[in-house]
């Protein structure tokens, strides 16, 4: 069984929005998902705040095409009661990662939260890695 990551939304709109220098590592984990060498999952937050960045850049067509694309390639996990509860609790500075923090939590099979803001999980339990740092583990 392919190992999971749990993909932070910069990552993903990295790829949608095609933001350089940072796309081509995006995309690149894309394709590691579609060949199967792993498994990467998302929070329902991350959907929708992609959602509607996707909106406000393109249009509303574009982001459901770009959400329907998503769900062919990503597991989303839900966000609950106990997941916002928890973040309030974590300590982080952001709510929002805090959030994601405790839905990756939710999953023992990730091995790792994947990200180019690694700071913003300074105090995560669970491994925090830069997309570069992935695709260095699949050379």
């Amino acid at each position: 069984m392919a190992s999971s990551f749990f993909i932070d939304s910069d990552v993903i709109l990295d790829a949608l929005l095609d933001r350089e220098p940072f796309a081509a590592n995006a995309r690149n984990i894309f394709k590691l998902v579609a060949s199967r060498e792993i498994e990467v999952l998302c929070s329902s937050i991350i959907v929708t705040n992609v959602f509607y960045l996707v909106k406000k850049q393109f249009n509303s067509n574009r982001a459901y095409s770009s959400i329907d694309k998503l769900l062919g390639y990503f597991k989303v996990l839900p966000v609950g009661e106990l997941e916002i509860k928890n973040s309030i609790k974590s300590g982080f500075s952001d709510f929002e990662d805090g959030i994601q923090h405790q839905v990756a939590l939710q999953n023992p099979a990730i091995k790792a939260i994947v990200t180019r803001n690694t700071k913003d999980y300074r105090l995560s339990t669970i491994v925090v890695i830069t997309p570069a740092e992935l695709l260095a583990l699949f050379k």
